[in-house]
């Protein structure tokens, strides 16, 4: 096996298991007791109260909405980690990019479902709002990853006109 290939294959195995730990912790954060829950929320929001004054109407509504924030942001990452994972390995977003989605979706209704814990009740709000998080830092990745890439190819191809 070649430097590159074994790159590739240790880039590959890396990613697996950021996407394995992102979807435990998500899951974890399902198990969490309410008062836990609630006590963690409330010490988030005082910290963003901190850095974001309140009194501005992006500050009022992530305190307000730590929680909603918190699957946005949780499946967020999610989705960036896989449209890392289908650009760079599968190399077809448009075929494996809804079949993406509609994993996120499956891990949003699995997390869900897990919280048994009394005191949590489940919410087909949060799987919306958990797979608008994964869609909407999935599709921002892809864009950033296609105009790179094109920007390379413009240089490249400048490079070479020059060189000629």
């Amino acid at each position: 096996m070649d430097k590159k290939k074994a790159i590739h294959s240790i880039f590959f195995w890396a990613l697996i298991a950021v996407i394995g730990m992102t979807v435990i912790f998500i899951f974890s954060n399902s198990l969490i007791p309410p008062e836990e829950s609630g006590k963690l929320t409330g010490e988030i929001g005082e910290v963003i109260s901190g850095v974001i004054p309140p009194e501005s109407g992006i500050g009022s509504f992530i305190s307000k909405y730590v929680g909603k924030v918190a699957h946005f942001s949780e499946y967020g990452l999610l989705g960036i980690e896989v449209a890392v994972f289908v650009y760079f390995y599968l190399q077809k977003c448009y075929k494996w990019g809804p079949l993406s989605l509609f994993g996120a979706m499956l891990v949003a209704l699995i997390d869900e479902t897990i919280q048994y814990i009394p005191g949590r009740t489940a919410s087909v709000f949060d799987v919306w709002l958990d797979v608008g998080g994964f869609a909407f830092f999935s599709i921002i990745t892809y864009a950033l990853l296609y105009l790179s890439a094109y920007i390379v190819r413009r240089l490249r191809s400048k490079r070479e006109d020059t060189e000629n």
